[in-house]
């Protein structure tokens, strides 16, 4: 009898999060489809002028299927912050915002599904690159084909000298700088529609945007003077060791630095507590100043 009702109250409890995903994908699907669908397209074209190798369509078509595969995932991302801004402030927000849930979940399912989006966008990134790849490979025979890349790339990865810990800390740190986007959007359109500052209508998100910017930049740069710590490496092994960005900054032209071949690292933390602090903070605002225009 326990067991029954504990799993009855385990699965009403999970209903909610359930319904929000759904909500999400019904209404974000076909704007998501459009935009893939005509990047695909895109890369097809593209592709295919730069394989018959006509001098001026074929280097035009080169430069634009260079920025479509760049910018697809950072468009995708725009096309859920414009949804994000409809469906939480907009005309739509009063459906949102009368959902019988508390309004940090509501977030956090967004906040999720721009994860699952970028996610798969950076997957889609990489096919549409390999098509482009081909188009390149097949109107230029001094540019390797799609296996043989894959095979040079696996073989230069195993001749490499970088430590596999560094490989993978640079691979899972890209990829989640790419996440960054979306929690700053979320970020700037919800405090930018709280009632002290929806007297500017638009332009409230876009200061917050701007300004958030602007703060990025200074605790960016607090961070590598506060924290002097950067990796550095040869063949002989990769280490963590000091790092001096004031000293970088002021040496004279033309004299060797010491930290020439180092990474420096002390941005990193915190910009990782302002992400973590937009979070948050979006999450309070949700919670106790949702304001709809």
């Amino acid at each position: 009898m326990n067991t029954a009702t504990t799993a009855t109250t385990a699965t009403t409890a999970t209903t909610p999060t359930r319904t929000l995903f759904r909500y999400e994908w019904l209404r974000t699907r076909s704007m998501l489809a459009i935009v893939t669908g005509l990047a695909a397209l895109a890369i097809l074209f593209c592709a295919a002028l730069i394989a018959v190798d006509w001098t001026v369509f074929s280097t035009l078509a080169a430069g634009v299927g260079i920025m479509v595969v760049m910018g697809f995932t950072p468009v995708m991302q725009i096309v859920l912050a414009v949804d994000y801004w409809r469906s939480s402030y907009g005309a739509s927000g009063y459906l949102t915002q009368t959902i019988p849930v508390k309004g940090g979940r509501i977030f956090t399912v967004k906040m999720l599904w721009a994860v699952i989006v970028t996610t798969v966008s950076l997957v889609v990134t990489l096919i549409l690159g390999c098509v482009l790849w081909a188009g390149f490979a097949a109107g230029n025979e001094q540019v390797t084909g799609l296996g043989d890349m894959f095979r040079e790339l696996r073989a230069a990865l195993g001749d490499s000298s970088v430590p596999a810990w560094l490989m993978i800390s640079v691979l899972v740190g890209g990829y989640l700088a790419t996440l960054v986007a979306p929690v700053q959007y979320y970020f700037s359109i919800s405090l930018g529609k709280e009632r002290w500052l929806q007297t500017l209508g638009a332009g409230g998100p876009v200061l917050v945007f701007f300004l958030l910017g602007m703060v990025s930049q200074v605790v960016a740069l607090v961070g590598l003077f506060a924290i002097p710590v950067g990796v550095t490496g040869d063949s002989t092994g990769w280490t963590l060791g000091g790092y001096s960005f004031l000293d970088e900054i002021s040496r004279e032209p033309g004299v060797t630095s010491p930290y020439e071949s180092m990474m420096p690292l002390g941005f990193i933390p915190p910009m990782i507590i302002l992400v973590v602090l937009c979070l948050w903070r979006t999450v309070y605002s949700w919670n106790r100043k949702v304001e709809l225009e």
